[in-house]
């Protein structure tokens, strides 16, 4: 096997990179004023930024947010509604809403609700409904029913059924976060296609001739072949990274497993899964069945738990350091030349 210094490297730059975070698709905090929403307006009965209400401002920090009270307004009924700036969420998947919130009552006689529309406004679904009063809340909503929408917007609405009880809502630190879909279409020619750097469009890399690899004419490079379920963006970053240290990388989407992969050449497995649950045992036995090392963690102890050929990490190292005979020592790293 080839120098163990580079893997045990990589297996610390997959441990520190596997979960990346999400992409923040919408975000306003309020403080540059009324940004990204649309529906302020002076005077009692009204959202207004910035806020004033004394507990409103304790809890948030500051003025920045928006506000909405009966204290003042004459109104013993009213709606008022506070709509966003629509956002895109094509492209993306499991997108999630977030928002810091403080709503009070006496009484039942209020309303705070949240909603999403994608045609314009012409049609509203309720994501969240306020219950109750929230003294000081961080609320989610799930919005991946609108994954893949290209026109979506939020809408704050408030409610006053009647009366002259107190009651007021405020909210802040509104943001939308998704995962970008990952292209899993095997052997195909999309641009973003997840090989960068390499001129084979649609090919397995087997053979491939590498164009902007450094290792042109260097039979030494190790063959690495990562293994992605569903982050793009993370096994793309990681490729960029593997080849500028002098490797031979090949990446795949699980999926491709059930084709006929030539892995003859591979010499470490790096698997990053999103989920266990795209691998099956073909899936699993096409990796492990090579009998070469594979570097993971997270999931990807799941996936490869009690298959009894698979080494992870520190495991491998392990391994080959207790194996190696006495006075040989591992040949030097061009990651350790590099640093």
């Amino acid at each position: 096997m080839k120098t163990l210094l580079p893997i045990l490297l990589l297996a610390v730059f997959v441990i520190f990179t596997t979960h990346a975070e999400a992409d923040t698709v919408f975000d306003e905090d309020f403080s540059g004023g009324e940004g990204a929403f649309s529906g302020f307006d002076t005077g009692n009965c009204n959202w207004h930024t910035p806020g004033a209400n004394a507990t409103f401002t304790t809890y948030f920090g500051n003025g920045e947010f928006a506000e909405i009270t009966k204290s003042g307004c004459l109104l013993t009924s009213f709606t008022r509604a506070l709509v966003s700036d629509e956002f895109d969420l094509s492209g993306y998947e499991n997108a999630e809403l977030s928002f810091n919130h403080y709503f009070t009552q006496s009484g039942a006689i209020s309303q705070g609700q949240v909603s999403v529309s994608t045609d314009g406004g012409s049609n509203w679904t309720p994501v969240y409904t306020t219950s109750g009063g929230n003294t000081g809340t961080v609320e989610t909503a799930d919005l991946s029913a609108y994954d893949g929408e290209s026109t979506v917007s939020l809408r704050f609405e408030f409610n006053y059924f009647g009366g002259i009880l107190a009651s007021a809502w405020g909210f802040d630190d509104v943001t939308v976060e998704a995962d970008v879909v990952a292209d899993d279409d095997t052997g195909d020619d999309d641009t973003g296609d997840d090989d960068t750097g390499d001129d084979d469009t649609g090919d397995d890399d087997t053979g491939d001739d590498d164009t902007g690899d450094d290792d042109t004419g260097d039979d030494d490079a190790t063959d690495i072949a990562y293994i992605y379920s569903g982050n793009i963006t993370r096994a793309t970053d990681f490729e960029t990274f593997l080849l500028g240290e002098g490797y031979d990388v090949h990446v795949y989407q699980i999926a491709e497993l059930d084709t006929d992969l030539d892995l003859s050449d591979i010499e470490v497995f790096v698997i990053d899964p999103d989920t266990s649950a795209d691998w099956t045992m073909t899936r699993r036995e096409a990796v492990t069945d090579t009998g070469m090392p594979v570097i993971t963690d997270g999931d990807g102890f799941q996936v490869l738990s009690g298959s009894g050929t698979y080494i992870a990490g520190g495991h491998f190292i392990a391994e080959q350091e207790k194996n190696r005979p006495r006075g040989v020592q591992p040949r030097p790293s061009r990651l350790a030349h590099s640093q």
